[in-house]
């Protein structure tokens, strides 16, 4: 059983998602159903693999239905079943009034889950815009990574 339903120790990020009460029980159930961590209720963050972590930084995140959410190498250390999952989990957090910014060198990845891309060089924005008007055809994401960071854009 859950000890209260209040934000605490136990669920700290309820808090930062405004969720108390019936809504936090109903919130983390979901996100534990989701990333299915179920069976893994109990055991401390500290004692789960990197995959395991990474899946419940996902459930944190996705408590309350964030309208801006921000994904840093949202698929590091999880494995294929996990990758999909990863995957799955972004797109269903797309929706009307929903913008995900997802920072990650996996640009397959990328390519497959985001809509709009931002190409950074020495610290500076170096292409940005539709994935389809940097991206040229007949090649992928990374091609366009390459070709424009190596300035033969």
């Amino acid at each position: 059983a859950r000890e209260g339903c209040t934000p605490s120790r136990r669920h700290p990020h309820a808090g930062l998602a405004a969720l108390s009460g019936a809504a936090l029980h109903g919130a983390v159930d979901g996100a534990l159903d989701r990333t299915a961590l179920r069976d893994r209720e109990a055991e401390r963050l500290g004692s789960l693999s990197k995959g395991l972590a990474q899946r419940v930084g996902f459930a944190q995140a996705l408590l309350g239905d964030p309208e801006v959410l921000f994904l840093d190498e949202p698929t590091s250390g999880l494995d294929p079943l996990g990758v999909r999952d990863a995957r799955d989990w972004i797109q269903a957090a797309r929706g009307p009034g929903h913008t995900l910014v997802v920072c990650s060198h996996v640009l397959t990845e990328v390519e497959k889950v985001c809509d709009h891309v931002v190409i950074l060089s020495g610290g500076k924005v170096a292409a940005s815009g539709p994935v389809e008007s940097v991206v040229a055809a007949g090649e992928s994401l990374e091609d366009a990574f390459v070709r424009i960071v190596r300035g033969s854009a």
